[in-house]
């Protein structure tokens, strides 16, 4: 449950009040108001980290090594703020060292490594893999932007030094692999109970990954000035990703709802949408020739062929699926009494000029059973039951369970002696003994028998002539099987 203290909203909007204020006063002198900015961001990272790191201290399970990791991302961005600081004060210019650099890097890997992690925990438990056509064109999408517009530029970045450019491209590499598992959190999020709390770790890197891409552009661009909505952007982001530690109340949330439907209606609506804002960067880069963009958009048109194709496969498979549900017994997995009265009619149509042979089951003492051990013993019986249908009965004939321990077994082409030969095979297999468990149960079954169209034309008579068979068997002393009485 999330906590009820307005600590980090106060928080955010009094930094975020201090920034405009500090951007205003200082407006004129910009290393000052570099270095300021540079200030509240170190104060924003200290923020979330003391945050992260209550979170870890109040876990006692695996599932802290998750905080320990964003805490340890948390601290690697207040090394680089501080180092920054620190020059800019020294110097009074603005400055990017190396070594703040080096740790803002290592603060982004230290947070997709935490990523990595949940998503790992998550999937272990939730391994519904549907969602990964949507990610895949997501992130195609993505690269072929990141490519065109930051990466390819950055890699010929003029009058820079390649160490700066590696940096460069080194977070715009980084800010992917967060945005892969980004997404995939989101979608593993919406049916566990850690959804409010990790939104605002969705949240805080998602718009981490924006102002660094912001900042990218302008950069290259020539556009950037300090104090602009970027660094806005960015200390945003630490105060959110520092909510999700204050409001995790210190609970394992290890036990995660399977959802019946991953797919919600936008769902479907989004992957369109790539290939729309594909389309839209192709016309307004004005090069249509085969580009970072322009591949991009085949990729992502085939692979939503791809998805459309794999939902349409797998509506089939789920069609199937439910028909066979519709028409067998789950827990023996025979055929049930839906399918036997649809089958029985088009049998009795196909063997008009024949005789068929219908056999209805029934346990002797099976309530018993029941009553006495249990009914998951009674459906351990069942299950042994239709094993010994199949195997003494051939393949031409037809065995259905009608429900409890009733079944039916019809015989095309019979004879009253093939008839008679099926049932004593049935007898004969029930002379050993049930091993279910730790028990040795012995079980005999009744057997009535009606032949058409002797004894009936209709599914319905022949039924109940069975079934007056079988009760004449019960009544004989059980373990027979008896013909329908002539009428």
């Amino acid at each position: 449950m999330l906590k009820t203290s307005k600590l980090p909203i106060l928080s955010l909007i009094a930094i975020i009040s201090t920034y405009f204020m500090w951007n205003t006063t200082f407006n004129e002198q910009t290393w000052l108001k570099s270095a300021g900015i540079n200030g509240i961001q170190l104060f924003a990272a200290a923020l979330s980290f003391i945050w992260l790191f209550g979170a870890y201290i109040r876990q006692t399970d695996r599932y802290r090594n998750f905080w320990l990791l964003l805490s340890l991302g948390m601290l690697c961005s207040i090394s680089g703020s501080l180092i920054s600081l620190l020059v800019q004060a020294s110097q009074k210019v603005i400055a990017t060292p190396a070594l703040a650099s080096f740790f803002w890097v290592f603060s982004y890997l230290f947070l997709l490594a935490a990523m990595v992690y949940k998503a790992k925990e998550i999937g272990a438990v939730f391994s519904n893999k549907t969602y990964l056509f949507n990610i895949i064109i997501y992130m195609i999408t993505a690269i072929g932007i990141s490519y065109y517009f930051l990466i390819g530029p950055l890699l010929f970045l003029p009058e820079t030094s390649l160490l700066v450019r590696l940096f460069a491209i080194g977070y715009q590499v980084t800010d992917l692999g967060i945005l892969f598992f980004s997404i995939m959190l989101y979608y593993h999020i919406q049916f566990q109970n850690e959804k409010r709390v990790l939104f605002f770790l969705i949240a805080g890197l998602l718009l981490q990954l924006i102002s660094d891409s912001l900042l990218a552009y302008l950069s290259i661009t020539g556009n950037y000035q300090t104090g602009s909505a970027v660094e806005l952007m960015w200390i945003t982001a630490l105060l959110l990703i520092g909510f999700t530690g204050f409001y995790d109340d210190g609970v394992s949330k290890a036990e995660y709802k399977k959802p019946d439907n991953l797919f919600k209606k936008k769902e479907y609506i989004f992957p369109y949408a790539s290939i729309i804002l594909l389309t839209a960067l192709v016309i307004y880069s004005y090069q249509w020739n085969f580009n970072a963009l322009s591949g991009s958009l085949l990729i992502t048109f085939l692979m939503v062929l791809g998805r459309q194709l794999f939902i349409i496969i797998k509506n089939n498979e789920l069609m199937d699926d439910l028909k066979h549900l519709a028409y067998h017994d789950p827990l023996t997995g025979l055929s049930n009494r839906f399918s036997f009265i649809e089958n029985i009619q088009m049998t009795l149509k196909q063997n008009a000029n024949t005789r068929v042979a219908l056999l209805l089951i029934d346990l002797d003492r099976f309530k018993v059973v029941n009553d006495t051990l249990g009914h998951h013993i009674g459906d351990l019986i069942l299950v042994e039951t239709a094993v010994k249908l199949r195997q003494v009965l051939d393949t031409n004939s037809q065995i259905y369970r009608l429900g409890g321990d009733e079944f039916v077994v019809i015989l095309s082409d019979a004879s009253e002696k093939t008839a008679a030969v099926s049932a004593k095979r049935i007898l004969d297999s029930f002379q050993n003994t049930f091993s279910v468990m730790a028990y040795e149960i012995d079980l005999t079954p009744s057997i009535g028998i009606s032949l058409f169209p002797e004894h009936g034309t209709t599914q319905e008579d022949l039924l109940k002539n069975a079934d007056a068979a079988m009760y004449l068997s019960k009544e004989k002393g059980k373990n027979e099987f008896t013909f329908t009485m002539p009428s």
